[in-house]
């Protein structure tokens, strides 16, 4: 396996990821037109360490930096745009541990951990107060109830982030995707890039450990760059898409 200094070279990533990126062009239009969902394709992604380009070495990451990890995701989205826009809220999530300096957060996705969201609600949520509320229980933890809209990425993640509601807090709330009472669905159908892992996700009745509750998250008034950083995954796409017409 290639080994890089503390920043790889542009030249590095191209070699280490183009294999990779030409077997995930082929066959991405069958995939598309038959609504076959891209995992062996996310999994070689985070075999490759692609998943890890922005964690730093020392977490197990391979120390990139933004401007190459969105060389990358244009390149990934020449191959197949649905992957670009299925990790972007994976790739925005450590970003902000990243910038928190929340360790544990890059040394998971070092791991090979991939991180969904739950964010989206219709109704007045969107607009209001989130309806998913996270209660507290007896044992001095949580229980997560509501539903989540536009989860784009969760279909294809090991841990998401959820906002919720916590006596009229916003607060962010990690929970295993596998996590008893989670349920999702591929039930997103808007035109084009149906791969994206972007449907329902149900939570009902699920428990949740007090140390995976942070307070704020998605939405925080303040300077914050999550919108403008998420919009740069949007131009990857389209960057990608123009590339390989």
């Amino acid at each position: 396996m290639t080994t890089f200094s503390p920043t790889p070279t542009d030249a590095d990533l191209t070699a280490r990821f183009r294999p990779v990126l030409d077997s995930i062009a082929h066959g991405a239009v069958d995939r598309d037109r038959n609504r076959e969902l891209p995992r062996e394709q996310i999994r070689l992604l985070r075999d490759a360490g692609f998943t890890a380009l922005r964690v730093p070495v020392e977490h197990g990451g391979l120390g990139a930096t933004v401007r190459q990890t969105f060389a990358q995701l244009t390149d990934l989205a020449a191959a197949d745009p649905n992957l670009t826009q299925a990790l972007r809220v994976h790739f925005f999530t450590v970003e902000g541990f990243l910038a928190t300096g929340d360790a544990e957060g890059p040394r998971r996705a070092g791991k090979g951990f991939i991180y969904g969201n739950a964010i989206s609600e219709k109704g007045i949520g969107a607009v209001d107060r989130y309806q998913t509320r996270l209660t507290p229980a007896d044992d001095g933890n949580y229980q997560l109830n509501g539903t989540k809209y536009y989860s784009t990425g969760t279909l294809y993640a090991d841990v998401i982030s959820v906002a919720a509601d916590l006596d009229g807090r916003r607060v962010t709330v990690l929970v295993d995707a596998d996590a008893p009472g989670v349920h999702q669905f591929d039930d997103w159908d808007g035109f084009g890039q149906r791969l994206t892992g972007s449907g329902t996700t149900v939570f009902t009745g699920v428990t949740v450990d007090a140390e995976a509750v942070t307070e704020g998250g998605y939405g925080d008034e303040g300077h914050v760059i999550d919108t403008a950083y998420l919009q740069l995954f949007h131009l990857s796409a389209l960057a990608g898409i123009a590339r390989r017409a």
